[in-house]
């Protein structure tokens, strides 16, 4: 690893994280589909608010244990199956490129579902996301991880919770 890669913020490294990741789904859809144009665009204005998109992401993504647990165990059936309604409502982060990031994850990855290896890629770039998310909150990213584990192993164990929130 570069010295500069180590000395750029959580955050920096998270942007970087999602524009890598949106380069990435470029290959799956072409660099001429409107949304991954928008998306790049949105990628640029990080520039200007670099919170753009960490923020909503901490809100909706990283702080919800189960979550982050079934991105962790590349849980396909329930990233596809998960209602993505409450991240994408009108709200203080509402905007339409959270929406449009949302829907090229779960097309890409319909898409490619019997595909192991771009299945595996797209829940990879979810896990570093999740890690410099974490980061940026200042917590550590693996004692981080294995409390989602636990909440989601103790939510298991209690008949009245519900494992979709």
């Amino acid at each position: 690893m570069s010295s500069t890669v180590l000395t750029e913020s959580p955050v920096k490294q998270f942007n970087t994280t999602v524009y890598g990741f949106i380069n990435d789904l470029k290959t799956i859809f072409g660099e001429h589909d409107k949304d991954i144009q928008t998306l790049h665009m949105a990628c640029d204005m990080t520039k200007i608010n670099v919170r753009l998109v960490l923020t909503p992401f901490q809100y909706y993504i990283s702080n919800n244990p189960i979550f982050v647990k079934h991105m962790m165990d590349m849980n396909v059936d329930y990233f596809l199956a998960y209602d993505y309604t409450e991240m994408v409502k009108e709200n203080e982060f509402s905007d339409d490129y959270n929406h449009k990031l949302i829907q090229k994850f779960r097309e890409a990855t319909t898409l490619h579902r019997h595909n192991p290896q771009t299945v595996e890629s797209i829940f990879n770039w979810f896990k570093v996301m999740i890690y410099h998310a974490y980061r940026d909150e200042g917590k550590d990213p693996q004692k981080e991880m294995q409390r989602c584990q636990q909440i989601a192993v103790d939510n298991r164990a209690t008949p009245t919770s519900s494992t979709t929130a």
